[in-house]
């Protein structure tokens, strides 16, 4: 039976392709890109609200490592893991906790399937699985959306690279990347915004994972 990620429709998937190498060409640091806050936005969560929504989905933040963007009626907040560095890529064949997202979205999202899903405002954690962690180089994959009670609201197509089968000497020094970015797709009702969060981690295993908002309207 196919996978998942194997029925991830071919346009969803160029958007993260396309957008998945702008961010690891622009990447220097934690620094978020493709969006500027709006003026007169929803209010910019600080790091203390995604720090105690970690302690309550039983996922510790690395609070610097923090990005937010707010655009239109969209806010989107997320943080890594504090402990994601010490997480070999094998263990992503059964799960790894990236960090923790804050998700206010303007309507249904694309996730790759045969309808659009909603995604109820609020705070959630990330776990990322992958396809097959035999080998080094890219494969599919999923991150699941698991809210406080542990249930499932959304998974979300990804791409895993896996970079090293073990532990890189990087990885005791060097704190994740993480980059969002988003592309506006479409015009009139179909106009959309691809949203894509990448996770570059120096444990060996860079994430990103996708979706598609259909604001009915402009974002």
């Amino acid at each position: 039976m196919k996978t998942r990620s194997s029925r991830i429709s071919r346009s969803l998937k160029s958007g993260l392709l396309a957008l998945a190498l702008l961010a690891a060409v622009g990447a220097g640091g934690c620094a978020m890109g493709g969006a500027k806050p709006a003026a007169g936005g929803p209010r910019k969560l600080e790091a203390g609200d995604l720090r105690e929504a970690g302690q309550r989905l039983g996922v510790p933040i690395r609070p610097a490592g923090m990005l937010h963007l707010s655009q239109g009626r969209a806010t989107l907040s997320a943080a890594p893991a504090a402990n994601l560095e010490t997480i070999d890529p094998p263990r992503y064949a059964s799960g790894v906790d990236l960090g923790v997202a804050y998700l206010d979205l303007p309507g249904k999202v694309d996730v790759g399937g045969a309808s659009r899903v909603p995604i109820p405002q609020g705070f959630y954690k990330l776990r990322a699985f992958a396809d097959d962690v035999r080998q080094v180089g890219k494969t599919g994959g999923h991150v699941d959306l698991l809210n406080a009670q542990g249930r499932t609201v959304a998974q979300l197509p990804a791409e895993v690279e896996i970079r090293s089968l073990e532990l890189p000497p990087e990885a005791a020094t060097e704190p994740t990347v993480l980059t969002i970015r988003t592309e506006h797709t479409g015009t009139g009702s179909d106009t959309a915004y691809v949203v894509v969060f990448c996770f570059q981690c120096s444990n060996g295993a860079w994430v990103c994972f996708y979706f598609r908002i259909y604001p009915g309207g402009s974002l």
